[in-house]
Formats: structure tokens, C-alpha cells, sequence
């Protein structure tokens, strides 16, 4: 089983016998909370609005929702970074079972997850992936990591592998899970630190350290997305042009490669995307993206927590 659209990931939340709670962080947005009261009417989904109850109260009934007094945290000032703090807390008390980033910065949750006392548990590796609609693709592919961490280490990317197809995993894939280390060109130069990691990784797998993972590398992201690409150039691997996940080298490319998508399909993709790592899902959409992108990665998110 593998996700082909976003309605898949949507055809799985049916399944719930009950919604899952989320503490919505910002929750002062016309998309997002456009996207939480949708996931509500569907059922997989029952939230907690942090932010400036006022105005955050003002956009739920202009959507034509209604929420209970105890649904909103007030944080008068809108500060992002004591948004965070609440947001997490619902999370740490047992209230929410996971979170999502609204109309505040990343780094703000992130430092109100890893903070030594009034944070959560987490693992030592917090990666952002996203599932993108790819032009040509009959299937979602994994981009990782295009908004995270910087210049990922060789023992991050592992990290990162198994992260990643842990989740695909247990959403339900059941097929060899093809990640490609993916690097401005398919052959190894000790000139170019990402290829000889990719290389690496490729060796680690053919060990056994990614059970269940197919890792090619280096690779590049044409061979690993288009076949027809992979037979002209005689570049040979299970891998090639039919690639679920991505692993970038760097932040920089998986954010060059993530919005040249978004351009190139005039804005039209949906994307979802998701920290791993985190102890909870924390659903991470980008403070631009469409209420759909939003409903959706509520959904992936949704589908994530782990069931008492």
C-alpha cells in the first residue's frame, strides 16, 4: 500500500472511532482555522485554539462554527514564543494529543517542545517531511528535509531515514520503502561530501541498518523521479523514477526543490507536512499555505498519533 493522492491520506481518517485533540498554535488565521473546523465537521479531529481568544473567537463564527469557552487559551499579547508554551502544555497535561503549527514561527514551537522543564518528550532527531503531489508521480513523494535542519550530519540522515519510513510504516505501507540521497550528480567525488554520504548510506543499507528501505545514492533528483530520464542514462536501480522519499543533502535544496514545485504548479500543489521526532506529530504547513494544505496535513497529522 502506498499513498497515490491526498484523498488516501483523507480515506483513512473514516476509520477513526473517535477524533483525535489538537492544540492549534496561532490560531489566528482565516486558513487555519477554515481548515480545524472542516476536520471537525469530518470527525477526525477535535481542537484547541491558542492565541488571542477575541479575535481567534471572531474567525470561528465568521466560518460559521462554534466552539466551547474551554476550546480557546487566551494569550492576550499574541506572543508566538508564550503561544507555543500553551500549546505544548495542552500536550504535556494530557489535553491535546498533538499539535500544529498556525500563524507562528517555527523556531518558536520547536523551542517551546525541546525546553528542559516545561516542554515534551522528544527523540534526538526532529526532522520536517512533507508528501507532495509530483507531476508525472502516480503516488505522494516524501521530500526531507526542506525546512529543518541546516546541514544535516551523516548520523542525522540516518536518523532521518528511519524517521521517515518508521511513519510510512505505520500509516501502512507494506512495500520496500525507495528513499534516494539525492545530490547534484550520480556518481561518487571526494570533491563533493554529499555524494560519498549517499554512498554511505546506500552501504548502510545493503547491512541492514534501514530494514524494510531500498536507499540509492547519490542519485540525482531527475533519475530519481523520472524513469524515462534513468534509461537514457543508463542509471540502473529500483530507485530510480519511482523514488518515495527524497532525502535532500541540505536544507537549502529541499527548500529550492519544495517551492520551484510550488511555482510550477502555479500554486496548485497540496502539499502536508509533518515534524517527526517531536514526541507528538506536530503538523507544519507553511503561514502561506492554502486551508486545503492545511485540512490535509491536519489529517496526516490525525492519522499519527499513537492510540492509547
Amino acid at each position: 500500500m502506498v499513498f497515490h493522492s491526498m484523498e488516501d491520506i483523507l480515506a483513512k481518517t473514516s476509520a477513526f472511532k473517535k477524533a483525535r485533540w489538537v492544540a492549534v498554535a496561532g490560531a489566528e488565521n482565516d486558513h487555519v482555522v477554515e481548515a480545524v473546523l472542516k476536520a471537525q465537521k469530518d470527525g477526525f479531529v477535535e481542537p484547541i485554539l491558542v492565541g488571542r481568544k477575541n479575535a481567534i473567537q471572531a474567525l470561528v463564527e465568521a466560518k460559521g462554527g462554534k466552539l466551547a469557552d474551554d476550546r480557546y487559551i487566551d494569550v492576550p499579547d499574541n506572543d508566538g514564543n508564550k503561544i507555543a508554551a500553551e500549546a505544548v502544555r495542552m500536550v504535556r497535561e494530557g489535553k491535546a494529543q498533538f499539535l500544529m503549527k498556525g500563524l507562528i514561527n517555527t523556531s518558536e514551537i520547536l523551542k517551546a517542545i525541546l525546553n528542559k522543564e516545561t516542554g515534551i518528550e522528544h527523540g534526538k532527531v526532529m526532522t520536517v517531511m512533507s508528501m507532495n503531489e509530483v507531476p508525472g508521480m502516480d503516488k505522494l513523494v516524501v521530500f526531507n528535509d526542506a525546512g529543518m535542519i541546516v546541514y544535516p550530519t551523516l548520523e542525522q540522515k540516518i536518523e532521518q531515514i528511519k524517521l521517515v519510513s518508521k511513519m510510512l510504516r505505520d500509516l501502512g505501507y507494506d512495500e520496500e520503502i525507495k528513499v534516494a540521497a539525492v545530490c547534484a550528480a550520480e556518481s561518487v567525488s571526494p570533491k563533493i561530501n554529499e555524494t560519498v554520504e549517499a554512498a554511505e548510506l546506500k552501504k548502510l543499507c545493503q547491512e541492514g541498518e534501514f530494514p524494510g528501505c531500498y536507499v540509492e545514492g547519490p542519485i540525482s533528483l531527475d533519475l530519481a523521479l523520472m524513469e524515462e530520464s534513468a534509461k537514457v542514462k543508463g542509471y540502473n536501480s529500483p530507485v530510480a523514477g519511482k523514488a518515495d522519499v527524497i532525502l535532500f543533502p541540505n536544507m537549502v535544496a529541499g527548500n529550492l526543490a519544495a517551492k520551484m514545485l510550488l511555482i510550477c504548479k502555479s500554486g496548485q500543489n497540496r502539499t502536508v507536512s509533518m515534524i517527526l521526532g517531536a514526541g507528538v506529530p506536530v503538523a507544519m504547513t507553511s503561514r502561506a499555505a492554502s486551508a486545503e494544505s492545511k485540512y490535509c496535513t491536519l489529517a496526516l497529522a490525525a492519522l499519527s498519533v499513537k492510540e492509547a
